[in-house]
């Protein structure tokens, strides 16, 4: 997303959360129908991730894999 660097995005298109999460819409795709991808909404036709939501995605990633250890 084009913005100014005061302005903060509320959500991600699907798009935008794969390029910035570096993982393949597939993948998305595929965690999302586990029903272990981030939560989302639909407005419309668009499915959204809202930002606070993908962190808190992440952040439990990131626990999950240091408690793995």
């Amino acid at each position: 997303m084009d913005r100014n660097s005061n302005e903060q995005a509320l959500c991600y298109g699907i798009a935008e959360f794969c390029r910035d999460a570096r993982i393949c819409r597939s993948k998305l795709y595929d965690l999302l129908k586990e029903g272990r991808g981030p939560k989302t909404i639909k407005i419309g036709r668009r499915r959204l991730i809202l930002v606070d939501s993908a962190q808190r995605w992440l952040d439990e990633l990131e626990l999950a894999t240091r408690e793995s250890k």
